[in-house]
This record gives structure tokens, C-alpha cells and sequence, in this order.
């Protein structure tokens, strides 16, 4: 059950974060950050269907204030995620699964 502590602070940080839009990020070679919905829901859920601890969920979102200005400061990143999917292909005539 939500507390109306966790309610309060999550209503408050989806507003804030849809009046973000996008940024420009210098250490993205002045790309755009998007601020989408995937977006919100990461600081919810830890997976698709598994939410974040609440009191994790309040931390994030007293944070989020701060996000849009170390973006449009931030001149380096300290880690890239690349993801790696398997694809079924036909080889040698039949099918087998690689990694992308």
C-alpha cells in the first residue's frame, strides 16, 4: 500500500519531469536528452513489472530536480550500457540464435 508521503512525492516529480522536455548534454557532443515516460518509469521500476522500494522511489525523485542541470554541465559520462540480443538467422540451412 502507498503512503501518502510516496503518493505526494511522485505526483510532485511527474510534473516536474514533464515540464523538462529535452536538454542538450555537452558530454554527448551536444545531443539531445530526451525526458520520455521510459524515462519516469526507470525510476520506478527496477524491471518491467517489479517497482522500486518506495523510499528508493522518494530518493530518486528529490534528485530529479538536479538531473536537467548536471546534464546541461556534465562534459564526460562514467559508463555506457550496450545491449546484446539474440537474433535467429538461418545458417547452413537451418536456424540457430546469435548474439548481436
Amino acid at each position: 500500500m502507498q503512503s501518502q508521503k510516496y503518493k505526494s512525492a511522485r505526483a510532485e516529480a511527474e510534473k516536474l519531469y514533464a515540464s523538462f522536455g529535452k536538454e542538450k548534454c555537452p558530454a554527448l557532443h551536444g545531443e539531445f536528452v530526451y525526458f520520455t515516460s521510459e524515462g519516469f518509469n526507470h525510476l520506478v521500476y527496477q524491471t518491467k513489472k517489479k517497482p522500486r522500494d518506495e523510499r528508493v522511489q522518494i530518493t530518486k525523485f528529490n534528485l530529479l530536480s538536479k538531473a536537467k542541470q548536471l546534464l546541461a554541465i556534465s562534459t564526460t559520462y562514467q559508463e555506457y550500457e550496450e545491449d546484446i540480443k539474440p537474433i535467429k538467422m538461418m545458417r547452413h540451412k537451418k536456424f540457430g540464435t546469435r548474439a548481436l
